[in-house]
């Protein structure tokens, strides 16, 4: 009786969840901010990629899988950036597969800032499976029965960023429109300053989001860089989780790990969560921004030519 009514409140938080948000949240967006605002395709110079996995509710049947694959490109000469993203969400009886391609345009203020706006369109499908849980639901509920499930729908969103060595500002809306239905009032926003001294990078960062269901859940981090070799990220959302991050950093990669603690009420079910990320860059530079850093590629060859002449 008493897994019964366990998995009947896992099944009902499910079924909220995968209505009231169709991305999955992972805690290190700082690293790939792609993954929260698409007006930060093409943050590096060259092909940028990633890839998250996450696991949630670990220790239980059927457990919340989330896989997020994504890679952007920016074109300095056009001042634009284009990217495509793959999003695989299963939980329990409710799976969501998205699909779907963003373009960027680049507006530089000065040589070390500039504003991006993008838009991102593709399709999502959603389905559910009855059969994962005939034994602790009944099959005519409406909410199980609802159209929303089983079809797939176009869908858009939008973004807005501010770029600079010392910052970055962005506010998203991830689920804008999708199929016929209005627009989706889903916000996110994100703010984070960059310290450097010595060789420590110090990124402290707000990031908030404004649900469908119109509750806000908040996050707050530090994240400490040491060298470009390695960093560590302790923070706190608002809905009692405690994270913990860290990683590794070559020239052209980075591997990450996460764990969420949760401490809030239901907490055998509400649960922890594993994250993984791997990123990756293909170009001549390493690490350097693009569209704003002092040294583009264009001044560099221009200085090199001018050293041969010499």
């Amino acid at each position: 009786m008493q897994l019964r009514t366990l998995l009947l409140l896992v099944l009902a938080w499910v079924s909220v969840t995968a209505r009231a948000q169709q991305l999955p949240t992972y805690n290190m967006y700082a690293q790939n901010l792609f993954t929260i605002n698409p007006a930060f395709a093409g943050y590096w110079q060259g092909t940028n990629g990633y890839l998250y996995a996450k696991s949630i509710f670990n220790g239980l049947p059927n457990t919340p899988q989330q896989l997020d694959l994504g890679v952007h490109q920016a074109i300095e000469t056009m001042q634009a950036a284009f990217g495509g993203r793959l999003v695989i969400d299963e939980r329990s009886a409710f799976q969501t597969f998205q699909l779907s391609a963003t373009a960027s345009y680049k507006l530089p203020v000065t040589r070390e800032q500039l504003f991006s706006v993008a838009l991102e369109a593709g399709f999502v499908n959603r389905s559910f499976n009855p059969l994962e849980i005939n034994d602790f639901t009944d099959p005519n509920d409406p909410v199980l029965s609802s159209e929303y499930y089983n079809q797939t729908n176009f869908r858009f969103a939008a973004g807005v960023a501010y770029i600079s060595p010392m910052m970055e500002i962005g506010v998203s809306m991830p689920q804008l429109i999708e199929g016929g239905e209005r627009i989706n009032p889903h916000i996110n926003a994100f703010a984070a300053g960059n310290f450097f001294t010595g060789e420590f990078l110090i990124k402290p960062s707000i990031f908030g989001q404004y649900l469908p269901d119109g509750s806000l859940v908040g996050d707050i981090n530090v994240m400490a860089e040491y060298a470009q070799t390695l960093w560590i990220q302790p923070g706190f959302r608002t809905n009692m989780t405690v994270l913990l991050s860290a990683g590794f950093m070559f020239e052209k990669a980075q591997l990450g790990y996460s764990f969420s603690l949760y401490a809030g009420s239901y907490e055998y079910y509400q649960g922890n969560a594993h994250e993984l990320m791997l990123s990756f860059l293909i170009n001549d530079g390493g690490r350097q921004r693009a569209f704003i850093d002092r040294l583009n590629p264009y001044q560099r060859r221009g200085i090199q030519k001018l050293f041969r002449r010499r």
